[in-house]
């Protein structure tokens, strides 16, 4: 019992329960599977939606969505990870995916808009992104419908990004009394990847 007190969780349920959760490298300690992944389920349409989306070519390019529930729960119900997809496919596959359930708006890494190489024609690939989504691309044949979403690039600072997410990680009782839970839950089914 006074290890339990004097240990961190995570330690103590190694070192006393052989539950190895975390891994070397693993960044988020707070992460625990038991508390942070919840069953899949459709998030009521009335729930604010937010993308978020890491670019990549030959590592994947990473696009996750996430419900915000009126108490103020974040649930992760979407993701995308591919790799060797052009801008212009990208942004394609972003829209079809969230056809019928757009969000409110997409933040993206600030490399999405370097006019270093990355889009045709030296533009953005942020610029690509939109083009698509407005439909001012013809071979975009895909689309039958403009994607209407804003995209805004992140805010770059990661140390109090990394406290943010620590903050939606950190557990809290949950209502039936008898286990934990946290302001962030990833839907297992839904986001395997990013579990």
């Amino acid at each position: 019992q006074n290890l339990f007190e004097q240990l961190p969780l995570p330690t103590f349920k190694q070192e006393f329960l052989a539950d190895f959760v975390t891994f070397s490298g693993q960044y988020f300690t707070e992460w625990d599977p038991a508390i942070h992944v919840c069953d899949a389920f459709d998030p009521p349409k009335e729930w604010r939606r937010f993308g978020m989306h890491d670019y990549g070519y030959a590592e994947p390019f990473c696009y996750l969505q996430i419900a915000l529930s009126p108490d103020g729960v974040a649930y992760v119900y979407r993701e995308r990870y591919e790799s060797r997809r052009l801008d212009t496919e990208q942004a394609v596959s972003i829209a079809l995916d969230c056809a019928g359930d757009v969000p409110d708006y997409i933040v993206a890494g600030m490399d999405l808009w370097h006019t270093s190489g990355k889009g045709a024609k030296g533009q953005a690939s942020a610029e690509t992104y939109q083009q698509v989504w407005r439909k001012e691309k013809p071979q975009e044949i895909l689309l039958t419908h403009p994607f209407r979403t804003a995209l805004r690039p992140a805010d770059t600072d990661r140390l109090n990004g990394w406290r943010r997410v620590r903050e939606w990680l950190k557990p809290y009782p949950a209502a039936d009394g008898l286990r934990s839970t946290a302001s962030l839950q990833v839907m297992r089914d839904r986001c395997p990847t990013l579990v």
